[in-house]
């Protein structure tokens, strides 16, 4: 499901990262950059994306959401912009 989820995000976004904590090999097969946790213990996912990410703005999505679509991030985006400041 990782390759059908990269697929449809790539064409919408800069740059596409996998984070991951196991089978680091597999997920390299899929032609984008594999992230992980640079802190020591497990501290989740979310912390090998925040210390990876090289943009102001980064989104995570799940590689098994399976309401994820080719409008699912384009959606996002104008609810964000959208949001008072």
């Amino acid at each position: 499901m990782c390759e059908i989820v990269i697929d449809l995000l790539q064409p919408q976004v800069s740059e596409v990262m996998v984070n991951a904590i196991r089978i680091l090999d597999v997920y390299r097969n899929y032609g984008a950059p594999v992230v992980q946790d640079k802190t020591s213990g497990y501290h989740g996912s979310p912390a090998g994306a925040m210390n990876a990410a090289t943009r102001t703005w980064i989104i995570r999505v799940p590689c098994d959401g399976p309401f994820l679509n080719r409008y699912w991030f384009a959606g996002r985006c104008r609810r964000w912009m959208r949001m008072p400041k």
